[in-house]
C-alpha cells in the first residue's frame, strides 16, 4: 500500500510539472530554408536510400539538433505495434521518413519507435520523455492520449498551415478541437450506409426507433433476410452501440446511462436479428465471365453488398473508401451500378446527426508546441498532402487512400486519363474496349467517372470514429488478405469500447440477460469514465 501511495504521488508530481511547463507560447518559425529535390512527386520517383528507424533513446540521452553536415534533425515519435492501424501508420511513417530525407537537403527525419502501444511501459516511456523536455518534434498519434496532450497545451495549432478551402470541410472540421487544428491526417477513411427508400424513407438520419421500424417493414419472417449481408447479430449490435455510444454517455460530466430503457431495447432488438447470415459470394460473376469486366472489380465487396440490397436480401449496405485495395472507380459508383435503377439513398453513418458519413484518421500527426524545428515540422506535414503519399509508391491506377485535400482527387483523375491514353497507344485494343455492361448499366473501363456525388459524401463526413469499421467486416478483413502480417481478425474492442464489447459478447453467448449486461456495462463504464477524468 505504501509503495502504491508513493507511486501515485510521484506520478502526480510529474504530470503537475508537465502541466506547468506546457504553457509557453508556440515557437516562432525557425530561419531554416528547405530545398526540396527536383525529383518528380509521382510514384515513378527513384526509391530513396533506406533510413533505419532510431532505437528509442534513454530518457537521459541528449538529442542533437543538427547533424555533422549541418542538417536540422527532425524527431518523429510513434508506436510501432499494438493494433492494425498502428502497424500500418508506422509502416507509412518509415517510408515517408526515407522519402523526406532523400528529397530535402536541409533536414534529417529520425523516427523514434516507442514500441507496443498496448504495453504500459511504452506509454510510460513516451510520457517520461515528454516530462523530461524531450518530446519529439512530431508525433504520429495512433494510440496516444491526444486529448490529454491538448489539455496540457503540448501541441501546436496547425490551422495556419493550410487553406481550409483546399480541403474537404466535414473531415477537416471533425479534426479540430475548440476550433484549433492540433491533429491532422492527410488520408481518411469514410464510411456511409444506404438502403432502399421504401424501407428507410427518403430523407433524414435514422434514429434507433427508425431503424427498428425499417427492420420491421423489411423482415418478412422467412429467415432469409439480413440486416447487413454477412454480419451476425452480435456484430450488428456492436456497430449500433459504437455509433450510438454518445447517446448513453456524457464524457464531460463523467456519467453514463446504460441501464436506460433505450439501451435495453437496443440489446433486445439485436438479439432478434439473424445470428448468422449467408456470406457474400465474391466468386459470383453475375454472368459476366469473358465480358471484359475486370475480375478484381467483380470481387469488390461494395458491389456485392449493393446487389444484396437491390435484391432485398439485406436491409442496409455499406459504402466505404478502400484501405486495402485501389481501383479506378470511386466506391459510390460500384454501389450505383449494383443498385441499378432502384430508389435508394445514403443515410450517413448510423447514429450520426444530419446524415453525416463517418471519418477515420489514417495517419494522424501532431506537432510539439515546443519544437525548435517548427519549419522542418511544417515542411514534413505539408509533404503529406502529395498524391505520392496517397499512392504509397504503388501503381498509378491505384489510389488506396482517400485524400483530405480536394486537388489530389483531380490530380489522380488526370493521371488515370493519361494512363488510359498511354495504354491505348501501346495496344490498340484499349481504344475500343472502354465500357462494359453490368446489370444493363454502362460502366467506364479504365476511365474515371463523375466524382461529384462521391465528393459530396466525403465533404459531409463529419462524424469521427475510432476505427475504420468497414475494413474489418467480412468477407475481406485484413487477417484474410494478409494472413502473415495479421493472423487473426481484430477484436471487437477495436471499434467499440472494450468494456462494452466484452459484456455484449457474454450477452450473445447466453451467459447473461440484457438487464444484467446493462448493469455490468454501467458499473464498469462508470469506473472507466472516472479514471479518464482523473487522467
Amino acid at each position: 500500500m505504501k509503495k502504491t501511495i508513493i507511486a501515485v504521488l510521484i506520478a502526480a508530481a510529474l504530470f503537475a510539472s508537465l502541466a506547468a511547463c506546457a504553457n509557453a507560447p508556440p515557437p516562432a518559425e525557425a530561419d531554416v530554408s528547405a530545398s526540396p529535390a527536383t525529383a518528380s512527386s509521382t510514384a515513378s520517383s527513384p526509391s530513396p536510400s533506406p533510413v533505419a528507424a532510431s532505437v528509442p533513446p534513454p530518457v537521459t540521452a541528449e538529442r542533437e539538433s543538427f547533424t555533422e553536415d549541418g542538417k536540422a534533425v527532425l524527431y518523429i515519435g510513434a508506436f510501432s505495434s499494438g493494433s492494425f492501424e498502428i502497424e500500418d501508420a508506422f509502416a507509412w511513417l518509415t517510408t515517408e521518413a526515407q522519402t523526406f530525407n532523400w528529397a530535402y537537403k536541409d533536414y534529417e527525419a529520425r523516427v523514434i519507435d516507442y514500441g507496443d502501444a498496448s504495453a504500459s511501459e511504452a506509454m510510460y516511456r513516451l510520457n517520461a520523455e515528454i516530462l523530461a523536455g524531450k518530446m519529439p518534434d512530431i508525433l504520429v498519434t495512433q494510440g496516444m492520449p491526444v486529448d490529454k496532450y491538448i489539455s496540457m497545451d503540448l501541441l501546436y495549432d496547425m490551422s495556419g498551415w493550410l487553406n481550409a478551402e483546399d480541403f474537404y470541410t466535414g473531415p477537416l472540421e471533425a479534426m479540430k478541437t475548440d476550433g484549433k487544428l492540433y491533429e491532422v491526417s492527410p488520408a481518411i477513411t469514410v464510411t456511409s450506409f444506404y438502403g432502399l427508400n421504401k424501407y428507410l424513407g427518403d430523407t433524414g438520419a435514422l434514429t434507433l426507433d427508425d431503424i427498428y421500424a425499417a427492420w420491421e417493414r423489411f423482415n418478412d419472417g422467412s429467415g432469409d433476410k439480413a440486416f447487413i449481408s454477412g454480419l451476425s447479430n452480435e456484430l450488428v449490435c456492436l456497430l449500433l452501440v459504437s455509433a450510438y455510444e454518445d447517446s448513453f454517455t456524457d464524457k464531460g460530466a463523467a456519467t453514463c446511462d446504460f441501464t436506460s430503457p433505450e439501451f435495453l431495447k437496443l440489446l433486445e432488438f439485436c438479439k432478434t436479428l439473424p445470428a448468422n447470415t449467408p456470406e457474400l459470394n465474391l466468386k459470383d460473376t453475375f454472368g459476366l465471365d469473358g465480358s471484359g469486366v475486370s475480375p478484381g472489380t467483380l470481387q469488390m465487396p461494395e458491389l456485392h453488398r449493393a446487389v444484396a440490397v437491390r435484391k432485398e436480401t439485406a436491409l442496409l449496405g455499406i459504402m466505404a473508401t478502400s484501405r486495402l485495395w485501389g481501383y479506378p472507380y470511386p466506391t459510390h459508383y460500384l454501389v450505383q451500378v449494383g443498385m441499378g435503377t432502384e430508389d435508394y439513398h445514403y443515410i450517413g453513418y448510423l447514429g450520426a446527426k444530419d446524415t453525416a458519413a463517418s471519418m477515420y484518421l489514417e495517419f494522424p500527426v501532431a506537432v510539439s508546441a515546443k519544437t525548435e524545428n517548427i519549419k522542418g515540422a511544417k515542411t514534413f506535414v505539408n509533404d503529406l498532402w502529395a498524391m505520392r503519399f496517397m499512392m504509397r509508391g504503388g501503381s498509378t491506377r491505384d489510389l488506396p487512400l482517400m485524400p483530405l485535400k480536394r486537388s489530389v482527387i483531380q490530380e489522380y483523375e488526370n493521371t488515370m486519363k493519361k494512363d488510359r491514353e498511354s495504354m491505348a497507344k501501346e495496344d490498340s485494343k484499349y481504344e475500343n474496349v472502354l465500357i462494359f455492361t453490368l446489370f444493363n448499366e454502362p460502366v467506364p473501363f479504365y476511365k474515371t467517372v463523375d466524382y461529384k456525388l462521391f465528393e459530396e459524401i466525403i465533404d459531409g463526413a463529419g462524424y469521427r470514429v475510432r476505427s475504420p469499421i468497414a475494413a474489418y467486416l467480412p468477407p475481406l478483413n485484413k487477417s484474410q488478405v494478409y494472413p502473415d502480417r495479421f493472423p487473426e481478425a481484430p477484436p471487437a474492442g477495436s471499434f467499440v469500447n472494450p468494456i462494452i464489447a466484452e459484456e455484449i459478447h457474454s450477452f450473445f453467448g447466453g451467459v447473461q440477460d440484457a438487464a444484467h449486461t446493462a448493469e455490468l456495462i454501467q458499473s464498469r463504464y462508470s469506473v472507466y469514465l472516472n479514471e479518464q477524468m482523473r487522467g
